[in-house]
């Protein structure tokens, strides 16, 4: 079980079940109880962590994080709070467009590692000064089709 300090100073619980179930616990809730958007940012989350832990104690990492679309589905909070009002900090999340703080956290991690984000949308607008971006033109797009090289 590991605590973490919010930047507002909350306590959040983060907990991982190694029997029976193969998740992870947020503040008490599984996140297989969040819809897929949620869960994607867990995950994405989850990996994340690991590699910032594996820095702090010294443990072999191979320094890249592959996230394959963490944003796609996540589609903002809804209009009523799930579990009770907002606090002071999380009301400034929501009004903070959450793909946005997602790349800047990233960025700001860059001394420890390689982030490598696939993702099916634009990402936010300025993001190209915190980050490479790479746009993909498909098959019959101008510009590079796709992560690979065409092999014809």
């Amino acid at each position: 079980m590991e605590s973490v300090e919010t930047r507002a100073g909350t306590s959040t619980r983060i907990t991982c079940a190694y029997k029976g179930v193969d998740d992870i616990q947020v503040n008490g809730h599984q996140r297989r109880q969040n819809g897929k958007g949620v869960r994607a940012i867990y995950h994405s989350a989850l990996k994340v962590a690991v590699l910032i832990y594996c820095r702090q104690k010294s443990l072999p990492h191979p320094g890249f994080v592959f996230l394959d679309s963490p944003l796609l589905t996540y589609r903002g909070p809804l209009l009523y709070e799930k579990y009770g009002e907002l606090d002071s900090y999380e009301k400034q999340i929501v009004a903070t467009p959450l793909g946005r703080r997602f790349y800047e956290h990233l960025s700001s991690l860059a001394d420890i590692g390689q982030f490598i984000v696939v993702e099916n949308t634009d990402p936010p607008s300025g993001i190209e000064s915190l980050a490479r971006v790479q746009a993909f033109a498909g098959e019959n797009g101008d510009g590079r089709q796709g992560l690979f090289p065409s092999l014809t």
